[in-house]
This record gives structure tokens, C-alpha cells and sequence, in this order.
């Protein structure tokens, strides 16, 4: 069995690598944004709250940027720590030393004793042999108390009084060369683990490879689009008479007013004829894309609402599941439907809580890039190849960041962990 201990810094460098190259790309995808909305031939008070409106987001975008950086820079430091930190002495049995410093973490009289006289150390190392362990058994160059774990030191007589030949070892779950036959001269017939006891488990013992096991079919599990939609017309409902929201849910409305609009121009204009006028639709969406980090569906309200309407939809989906349950005399499914209710009522909070727009950064700058792509492109092909380039690699990076929280934030992989963790009489058989 192969154990990693701390992490794969190889891994961690590779990440630190690639977060460094995306956030760059990033800054010359917002620095070149910022330069379009600026050079754009375009005047007016429209004009105006535009070039605003992008300036605030390539700026906060360039600035979150630069926070990615920093954690780039953090996971090479860490990596440096790990590598410094498993450097094991040469010195040093390897199942001691699973960190060269982890003894610096020891009280002092701890540690001093622990260097001093270590059971695993074959002797010790350094101006200090050890000639007893704390436990009392004897340590020298000739005499090791495991000594089918230290090859080194072989002891050549007996240990604890226990032949050691072709025939038995005191730790015979350890070496898998040797193993003790049924008649045990311990005493113990027919039981082969060290000194009469069960086989050691750990990292000593054999282990098959690890496979999922997969689990039976039940009751669909995720929310009806209809129970979504019910959802979403009692939180817009419930909020109007709240103060605050009631204004942010309206400012939503009027951002998603303004790309539907958007949609509709383009198609008008492409219906008549007049393709040359969609890249001033196109420009628009630049716009459309960078404030819906600030009051559209990417925005926190925006995330937070979702998460709402999902808790509104499971309330009224899970009252309605675990009813017919009851009416068809199931009580094992109406058990069922009621715990999928909780773990979905858990996902809509865990969405609200981690509602932000940070999220959702890497997504809108890649719809950013491409809209300013179809802007500039029939003018200048080549000025918009490096967007077109920017647009593929910001959307990797969304898919990416959003598979993860989409992944972290299902519920579904919570109900499944329990039911191979800890099985339950009502689970689907």
C-alpha cells in the first residue's frame, strides 16, 4: 500500500504554476477590456455610464486578480515548507521520521527523551547511543525490538524469548516472508497473528485495493423544475413587502429586462438584414456581463436568491413526497422523502452562505472577452484573436471553480456518503 503524508508537492507546484498563468491572463483580459470601452467610437451620456460601469469591474476583476497571485505564491511557499519539513535525517529510522522536524513540536523533556532513546532508533545516532527505551528493552547495533522492520539490526537469538527462523517471527503480519504455522509454539493453535493475537491492522497489514461500492436505485433526488419555478414565485412574492430586498429583487428584474432586451435587438437586426449594426449589441453585452457580478444572477443577491428558492421548492416537493408516501402506507419512503428533504434544505442554506460573486469571476470574464471578440472582430480579426484566446481560457478556469463548488454544494454526495457510511433500515435495498 503506497501512504502519502502531508501532500504531493509536485501537485501543489503544478497548481501554483497554473493559477500564476491564468491570473495573468486574466489582468490582459480585463487591461484589454478596459482599452476597447475606452477607444470605442461611441459619445453620449450612454457612452459615458458604460466606460464607468467597465472601469469599476476591470478594476475590482484586475484587483481579485492579484489576490489569486498571492495564493499562488502562498501554495509554492507551502510547497517549499513540505519539501524542507520530509527531508528525513539519514540518520533516522523512516518510521520515526515521518517529518524530519516533527520532534521540534515535542515539549522539551519529551524530546530530549524521545532523541535519546527512541525504540525504533537500532542504537540512536550522535554523541548519545541509547542502550534502554523507556520501555524497558534492550537497544544496541546487535539487538533491534522489531527486527523485520529494521533490516539493519537483526537480533540473533531470540526475541522476548520468541524463536525467530524460517518457521516464526514475533511479527509475522510485518514480514510477509515468515509466517507462523497453525501449530503456534505460543499456544495459540490456529491463529497465525503476532504472539497468538489478530493479524496488526494499519498500514502493515494487507489491504485489497479500495473500491466504491455502488449503491441500489431510489427516489429521484433532485428538485422538478416545476417545484423550482413555485419556488422562485413565493420568494419574489414574500420578498416584495420586505424593504431592501424588495429593491433588489427589482434591479435583478431590470438586469435580466436588459438582456432580454439585448437578445431581441439582435434578432431583429439580423432578421432585416442588419448585421453590420450587431456589434453595437455585442459592445452592449460587455457591459451586461460585467454587472451581473453586481446585481444579476452572478451577483451575491443574485447566488442568494437561488439558494432561497431552492429551500422554498424542497419545503413544498418534500411535504408532497413524504404525503403520498403516507397515503400508500409506505412509511420507509415517507422516512426516506423526509431526509432527502433535509440534506436538500441544507444545499439551498450552504448555497446562501457562500453566495459571492467571486465565484463567478473566471465565467463572466470569458462572456466579457467573447462579446468584446464579436465586437472588434469584423473590423479587426486580429485584435480579436487574443480575446478569443482569453474567452476559451477564463471559461476553463469558470468550469473548473464552478465544478468544484457545484461538487462541494451537492447534496446528493452527502445523502450517498451516509448511506455507505452508516446504512439505515429505510435505505433503497
Amino acid at each position: 500500500m503506497e501512504t502519502i503524508w502531508g501532500c504531493d508537492t509536485v501537485h501543489m507546484d503544478e497548481i501554483a504554476e497554473k493559477l500564476a498563468e491564468k491570473a495573468e491572463r486574466l489582468i490582459e483580459l480585463f487591461r484589454l477590456l478596459r482599452s476597447a470601452s475606452d477607444t470605442v467610437e461611441w459619445i453620449g451620456p450612454d457612452a459615458e455610464a458604460h466606460r464607468a460601469r467597465t472601469h469599476t469591474v476591470t478594476t475590482e476583476g484586475t484587483d481579485l486578480c492579484g489576490i489569486l497571485r498571492d495564493l499562488s505564491r502562498r501554495l509554492e511557499e507551502e510547497s517549499a515548507q513540505q519539501t524542507t519539513a520530509s527531508q528525513v535525517d539519514p540518520d533516522t529510522n523512516p518510521l520515526v521520521a515521518v517529518r524530519a522536524d516533527i520532534t521540534d513540536l515535542l515539549p522539551v523533556p519529551l524530546r530530549d527523551k524521545v532523541a535519546g532513546a527512541n525504540p525504533f532508533a537500532g542504537g540512536g545516532s550522535g554523541d548519545k547511543p541509547a542502550t534502554a527505551s523507556r520501555w524497558g528493552l534492550p537497544l544496541s547495533p546487535e539487538f533491534s525490538p522489531f527486527p523485520e522492520v529494521d533490516p539493519g539490526f537483526r537480533d540473533p537469538d531470540l526475541t522476548w524469548g520468541v524463536p525467530t527462523g524460517p518457521g516464526v517471527t514475533p511479527f509475522p503480519e510485518i514480514d510477509p516472508g515468515f509466517r507462523a504455522p497453525l501449530d503456534d509454539p505460543i499456544g495459540f493453535p490456529g491463529i497465525t497473528g503476532p504472539l497468538g493475537m489478530p493479524a496488526l491492522g494499519g498500514p502493515f497489514a494487507r489491504q485489497e485495493p479500495y473500491s466504491r461500492p455502488e449503491l441500489p436505485d431510489g427516489e429521484e433526488y433532485d428538485l422538478s423544475p416545476r417545484a423550482l419555478e413555485n419556488g422562485e414565485s413565493v420568494r419574489q412574492e414574500a420578498l416584495s413587502y420586505v424593504p431592501g430586498a424588495s429593491q433588489a429583487q427589482q434591479l435583478m428584474g431590470l438586469h435580466e429586462q436588459k438582456g432580454n432586451f439585448l437578445d431581441g435587438a439582435e434578432e431583429v437586426l439580423v432578421d432585416h438584414g442588419y448585421d453590420s449594426l450587431v456589434p453595437a449589441v455585442d459592445l452592449a453585452r460587455v457591459g451586461q456581463s460585467g454587472t451581473s457580478l453586481l446585481i444579476g444572477e452572478n451577483s451575491t443577491i443574485g447566488q442568494a436568491a437561488e439558494g432561497l428558492d431552492m429551500m422554498v421548492a424542497n419545503a413544498g416537493q418534500t411535504t408532497v413526497e413524504v404525503s403520498d408516501a403516507v397515503g400508500n402506507g409506505d412509511l420507509e419512503g415517507a422516512i426516506r422523502a423526509g431526509e432527502r428533504g433535509v440534506y436538500r434544505n441544507y444545499e439551498g442554506l450552504a448555497t446562501v452562505v457562500t453566495a459571492s460573486p467571486v465565484w463567478k469571476i473566471p465565467e463572466v470574464g470569458g462572456d466579457m472577452a467573447g462579446s468584446a471578440a464579436d465586437a472588434i472582430e469584423p473590423f479587426s480579426p486580429a485584435a480579436a484573436e487574443p480575446l478569443r484566446s482569453l474567452e476559451s481560457t477564463s471559461h476553463d478556469i469558470g468550469d473548473q471553480v464552478n465544478g468544484f463548488k457545484d461538487e462541494m454544494l451537492d447534496s446528493e454526495n452527502w445523502y450517498d456518503a451516509r448511506r455507505r457510511a452508516i446504512p439505515l433500515p429505510w435505505d433503497p435495498r
